[in-house]
């Protein structure tokens, strides 16, 4: 029979062999952890769509100079005339198009490119009370100092006139949602 004192070193080891093997599982799996969030940490940022678009320009200018030739010309236009009445605006629409959806542009500017290339951009900015509650009235009219929010809609256009994607130069989807072109789909 064994003897307890024996019996319990050969526990204390196997215990204290336990602890130790996992301290060094715990180090490699932060190891391996931090790696792997370090790798991730670059991609999980917002994109910058203004720096896509210019490093992927002739992707998108192609891309938006084709997009009337990938229907029927009859429906096209329809789509189009659709988009007009909807207030909206659709890749591969011409300037003319596009002003008579979302009218004249705030500032337009002809942009040239590396390669002799020019296009226009144009921006729509809106400046809109930012609705909060009153913190000081007179009697019953608040007093509160009216704040403004600017937003901006940057729009690009190839080239040969087309609009292109991505519309903005910020986050393209926030910034068209919050910059009122109508209901667009």
């Amino acid at each position: 029979m064994a003897k307890f004192g024996d019996v319990f070193s050969t526990t204390l080891k196997v215990i204290g062999s336990l602890f130790l093997v996992s301290i060094v599982i715990g180090v490699i799996y932060a190891i391996v952890a931090g790696i792997g969030s370090i790798g991730g940490s670059s991609t999980s940022s917002s994109p910058d769509y203004k720096d896509t678009y210019l490093n992927s320009r002739t992707y998108y200018d192609e891309k938006a100079d084709t997009a009337p030739t990938k229907m029927p010309l009859s429906k096209w236009k329809n789509v189009v005339a659709d988009e007009v009445r909807g207030h909206c605006i659709r890749e591969g629409m011409t300037s003319a198009e596009v002003e008579k959806a979302v009218g004249k542009p705030m500032t337009a500017k002809t942009v040239a490119y590396e390669q002799g290339s020019k296009a226009d951009v144009w921006e729509y900015t809106t400046r809109e009370a930012v609705n909060k509650p009153c913190t000081k009235y007179d009697g019953e009219k608040c007093v509160d100092p009216t704040e403004y929010e600017t937003k901006t809609a940057t729009l690009y256009f190839s080239p040969n006139g087309h609009l292109t994607y991505p519309y903005l130069s910020g986050t393209l989807k926030i910034d068209v949602m919050d910059y009122d072109f109508g209901d667009c789909h």
